[in-house]
């Protein structure tokens, strides 16, 4: 069992974290193109 946890938990960290990542990334994106059209839209009046 302590053989199978110390092989197990370092892949499970680095999943997680690669989710994080992951899901940063495209939380990221997703703000930038909503910036995006939010900026696209408001030029015309502004401007």
């Amino acid at each position: 069992m302590a053989e199978l946890y110390s092989l197990t938990a370092p892949s499970l960290v680095f999943m997680m974290r690669f989710w994080k990542m992951k899901n940063m990334i495209a939380t990221g994106m997703v703000m930038i193109a909503a910036a995006a059209s939010l900026i696209g839209y408001c030029v015309p009046w502004l401007s």
